[in-house]
């Protein structure tokens, strides 16, 4: 296996032990609130983003029924899933 395959897996598996020792460092300096908090946060991130693949095909449909573009219901879709991410 080249080196640089092994270097770009070794950076994709280390970014979740990253986050937990941040999680960890967190709970440590001001309390497991903050933790909670972290983690509510990133429940409804996700909780956002499967909503929002509902509602997507309901907006392209409608725009496309009304025979406009579907670029703005993407748009709008894209955005909320970038809220949901960043959550």
């Amino acid at each position: 296996m080249p080196v640089r395959v092994l270097a770009m897996i070794l950076l994709v598996l280390s970014f979740p032990v990253l986050e937990a020792w941040v999680l960890f460092e967190l709970g440590k300096r001001f309390g497991l609130w903050v933790v909670v908090w972290l983690i509510v946060a990133a429940i409804a991130g996700l909780m956002l983003i499967r909503l929002e693949r509902l509602v997507w095909a309901i907006r392209v449909a409608s725009s496309l029924r009304e025979q406009r573009s579907p670029l703005s219901a993407l748009l709008r879709s894209a955005r909320a899933v970038v809220v949901g991410v960043a959550a």
